[in-house]
């Protein structure tokens, strides 16, 4: 392994471990049950962490593709947060929304590190490009994530608490990793 692969191998894997640890940190037993005010600093801080997680993902999984020096990190900060903003508005307005979106961000986000306004066409770049690798990508998504949540509700059965949060967050920081990884391979060809 090369001295260029190695941090944003260990950035992938720290974002993947120590964003499942901070995550189920937040998802406390009894927290519904807290006063609106805790209640809200633990949702706050659920987003600014899986902010921070995507982005550094995204940042490691282009790094490892490109090379590190090509890779801008605020367009990837700044289309993360839109991204984590639209996902979480839509979770309460309208769930399946949130789906579509999650899947459209797998295209935004490789486009990302070449500017805010070269994402979107990025991306209608890549699936013009690429028409039925991008079916399938957005297929496996939608099934990953629909096997996730049976997954999730299965470790919320059987693995409570802080343990059960854990397993759950580390299941899907993998998956958007070899799925942000499909996405950008999607990207360069």
């Amino acid at each position: 392994m090369t001295r260029t692969r190695a941090l944003p191998l260990l950035v992938v894997t720290a974002a993947i471990f120590v964003g499942a640890l901070l995550q189920a940190a937040t998802a406390v037993p009894g927290l519904g049950r807290a006063a609106p005010v805790f209640f809200g600093l633990a949702a706050g801080a659920s987003l600014l962490f899986l902010w921070g997680q995507l982005t550094s993902l995204t940042w490691a999984i282009l790094a490892v593709r490109r090379g590190a020096a090509s890779v801008r990190l605020i367009p990837i900060a700044a289309w993360s947060g839109i991204i984590v903003l639209v996902v979480g508005v839509l979770l309460v307005i309208f769930p399946p929304g949130a789906v579509l979106a999650g899947v459209a961000a797998l295209f935004v986000l490789p486009g990302a590190s070449d500017g805010m306004g070269r994402a979107i066409p990025g991306a209608g770049r890549a699936m013009r490009r690429h028409p039925w690798r991008s079916v399938l990508l957005a297929a496996g998504a939608i099934i990953a994530l629909v096997a996730l949540a049976v997954t999730a509700v299965a470790a919320g059965l059987f693995l409570t608490g802080f343990l059960g949060g854990t397993v759950m967050w580390v299941a899907f920081g993998t998956a958007a990793a070899v799925l942000l990884t499909a996405a950008a391979r999607l990207h360069e060809k």
